[in-house]
């Protein structure tokens, strides 16, 4: 027999607080580590994302368990990085990983149907490095197009992150007019599109996404550059539960990745390295 441990979207006071189901065998060939699943829970069914499977002798399991009703997302929705991220945030903000995880996910717009993709989240398991530059706003612009530039004839993907969106924003302007594929990730949007923004982004439809602070949980494939403007803005501190900082969640997640991250602004920090110059 099989066993999911599974993070659920229910509000827990246990901050790692996962519960076990029963994998039915027909469900076998299509349960992955990050899947999106639909699980009894009292007398609910809710969401849960599976954290991992066991194999279980029949004397292991002293009560009987539940089996997953059905699986809603055979794609992969966190990968090994984003669920290790979501515990490094749900331990250093003190909030349970099912509050964490159900907020790294939009909500599922049910009218829209899932495609199957062949390809799924993949980053590297290696060390990004952190970078600062800092000098005027209209500077700072022409390096962030140099840098992305570089980092998608690299094919790699990027990520801006900007204190808020607003019209006529020079730098979102000048990204907009020299790349193509671009997706402005406005969480304003309605459910239905905010879905289809994040079903787009983990498809590999973009090669750059720009938006705030809550798009630093978006599932880009190959990430290779993280830009954050304006970074000591206080618009990256998200006060509401589950609490973070944009730019530490970037900064961890630089450590568990080759993702590079530039931090823009108009003042310097202590051990600096210029990106431009490497």
């Amino acid at each position: 027999m099989q066993y999911a441990e599974i993070v659920v979207k229910s509000k827990t006071k246990k901050l790692d607080q996962k519960f076990t189901y029963l994998i039915k065998p027909g469900q076998l060939p299509d349960i992955k580590l990050g899947i999106l699943v639909l699980v009894p829970f009292g007398n609910k069914k809710i969401e849960g994302v599976v954290w991992n499977i066991k194999k279980h002798e029949r004397d292991d399991i002293k009560v009987k368990l539940k089996p997953i009703i059905k699986i809603l997302d055979k794609n992969i929705v966190l990968d090994k990085t984003r669920r290790r991220l979501a515990e490094m945030i749900s331990n250093y903000y003190l909030a349970s990983i099912g509050e964490v995880v159900f907020f790294m996910i939009p909500p599922i717009a049910k009218r829209i149907k899932i495609p199957r993709l062949e390809i799924i989240n993949n980053i590297p398991d290696k060390t990004g490095e952190i970078y600062t530059l800092y000098d005027r706003y209209e500077n700072r612009i022409k390096d962030y197009i140099k840098l992305i530039n570089k980092a998608i004839k690299n094919k790699r993907r990027v990520l801006v992150l900007v204190p808020e969106l607003l019209d006529n924003d020079p730098l979102i302007d000048k990204i907009k007019s020299k790349f193509a594929k671009v997706l402005i990730y406005n969480t304003s949007k309605t459910k239905t599109q905010r879905y289809k923004d994040w079903l787009d982004i983990r498809a590999s439809k973009y090669q750059i996404v720009i938006g705030t602070r809550s798009s630093i949980f978006s599932p880009l494939n190959n990430l290779g550059l993280i830009i954050i403007d304006q970074r000591h803005h206080f618009a990256y501190k998200e006060e509401q539960s589950p609490h973070y900082n944009s730019v530490k969640v970037a900064q961890w997640f630089i450590k568990l990745t080759n993702v590079n991250l530039i931090l823009g602004d108009i003042c310097s920090s202590v051990n600096n390295k210029y990106y431009l110059s490497q």
